[in-house]
């Protein structure tokens, strides 16, 4: 079988799903409150390049789901979330 670092791009992404069809045990994720905010904001931050997928979009949308859930009883932290979906003025010195 060939390493896969001798692989084309077309074949690595091949072999990548193949390889997560093949893994089935999911993996566990745990986070401390602060790293899901940090998480949120790269995730944030990730989600407004122009030439991201909507299947990753789709991803960063459920963590945030997921994370505004986590946080629904902290009124702080659910507005640090908001504040980090608005693109007008990501420098936060306009508020």
């Amino acid at each position: 079988m060939t390493r896969a670092d001798e692989l084309t791009e077309d074949e690595l992404m091949a072999r990548l799903v193949t390889e997560m069809r093949e893994q089935r045990v999911p993996m566990e994720l745990v986070l401390r409150a602060i790293s899901v905010i940090h998480f949120a904001g790269l995730l944030q931050l990730a989600g407004r390049h122009p030439s991201l997928s909507d299947h990753n979009r789709d991803h960063i949308e459920r963590f945030m789901v997921l994370a505004r859930a986590y946080f629904a009883d902290c009124p702080a932290a659910l507005e640090v979330l908001r504040r980090g979906d608005d693109r007008q003025d990501p420098t936060g010195e306009n508020r």
